[in-house]
């Protein structure tokens, strides 16, 4: 026997037992994979949910910023009625923080003449920087406060796209 045959012989791995932890390996990582994808995805949906119902209570509520999770029930129930419910309200609040303490006016002002925003008072609770393309949650809100809007998609003609 060779070598290498000795050491699997003396660690009493046969071959087939090997290609099974191998196998077992595989499989772990996969389902790690796919938890991984799977957070990844809700997260981005989650800071834009949350941005969306920030944004929908300053326009409801003159440009006031939301003092607590509380004050954003409603327009959780506006957001619901526009596109249905993948979130319940208690998920969207483990996974985003908002910095309640923000002041709007500071905002506005930092959002004069900006393409990116200088301020950061929407973000993920773990620590992740995860949004769709054009669905960061400050450059939402910069966007309001600029009253613009995100580019719109080009159609490549291949099943995807992309802004210019």
């Amino acid at each position: 026997p060779t070598h290498i045959e000795n050491v699997f012989q003396n660690m009493k791995l046969s071959p087939s037992r090997i290609v099974g932890l191998f196998f077992v390996i595989a499989i772990i990582t996969g389902l790690i994979i796919a938890y991984q994808a799977n957070q990844t995805i809700r997260n981005a949906y989650a800071v834009w949910w949350v941005a969306d119902m920030v944004i929908e209570h300053l326009k409801a509520n003159e440009d006031r910023w939301p003092a607590d999770w509380d004050d954003l029930r409603d327009d959780y129930e506006t957001c619901i009625r526009r596109s249905g419910k993948p979130w319940t309200f208690e998920e969207l609040r483990s996974r985003v923080v908002i910095d309640f303490e923000a002041d709007v006016s500071e905002l506005k002002e930092k959002s004069k003449n900006s393409e990116q925003p200088e301020f950061r008072v929407i973000w993920l609770s773990d620590g992740s920087a995860t949004h769709w393309s054009h669905q960061e949650p400050n450059t939402k809100l910069l966007q309001y406060f600029n009253n613009t809007t995100p580019p719109a998609p080009i159609r490549t003609g291949f099943g995807g796209s992309h802004t210019e």
